[in-house]
């Protein structure tokens, strides 16, 4: 009996063990969750709507949704930008990542004139103590500038910022069609760059943002179709 005893307690002891372990493995292991699941959980705060609103042209008359009024690749581009938020899922570094974009490169543009382009893009803002807002009634096919802001608490976006306190980890030039096409898991951010349709000015800050995300295909389907079918209910 004395045995059995201590088997049974030796039993128990075991299984208390084991499951404090698996808890703690849980809590240091974050729950990986897909962007259309942490939107669902957790809807963008009002921030986070009004940055992506500066891209938006003004809302047409009756109410239109979005999807059935969008002009150009301006609200393709915000739901792109939203959707990479959400697809962050983590990074033990600290940093900006400036986007310069514009509705078209030109062509006969070196990889080094557009870097520089976008370092001098990068300068006005750090010399100018009211840079202007994007217009929006000039939001399709205008210049405009996009901050991701990473930290290992997560990823703040900022569309056409108003003053860089401090120089961005880097900065990056691209066509507007690229960065979206990068955002969706149509164009690897890494091809985008040896390519030559994108051009940055820290290589090495970049791949630390691109670990940082999980951009997939498959993902932004999904997230935009929910999306869409969300705008619908609400427009009617």
């Amino acid at each position: 009996m004395f045995k059995s005893a201590f088997r049974l307690k030796r039993a128990v002891f075991d299984a208390y063990k084991a499951s404090l372990q698996l808890t703690q493995q849980a809590r240091a292991t974050p729950e990986h969750l897909d962007p259309l699941t942490k939107l669902q959980r957790s809807p963008p705060s009002a921030e986070l709507l009004a940055e992506l609103g500066m891209l938006l042209p003004a809302p047409t008359v009756g109410g239109a949704s979005a999807y059935a009024s969008s002009e150009g690749g301006a609200f393709e581009l915000s739901e792109a930008l939203l959707f990479a938020v959400y697809a962050f899922t983590a990074t033990d570094w600290t940093g900006d990542v400036l986007f310069n974009l514009s509705s078209e490169l030109n062509p006969s543009s070196s990889v080094a004139t557009a870097a520089t382009a976008a370092t001098a893009a990068t300068a006005a803002m750090l010399s100018s103590s009211t840079p202007p807002r994007v217009s929006k009634s000039a939001s399709d096919g205008a210049a405009v500038a996009v901050l991701f802001r990473l930290s290992p608490s997560g990823v703040r976006l900022i569309v056409a910022p108003v003053r860089l306190a401090s120089a961005p980890a880097c900065s990056v030039a691209c066509e507007r069609r690229v960065l979206l096409a990068v955002l969706t898991g149509d164009f690897e951010l890494t091809a985008a760059l040896m390519s030559g349709q994108m051009h940055t000015d820290n290589f090495v800050s970049m791949m630390k943002f691109k670990r940082a995300f999980q951009l997939d295909r498959g993902a932004w389907r999904e997230f935009q179709a929910w999306r869409r079918a969300d705008c619908m209910l609400i427009a009617f």
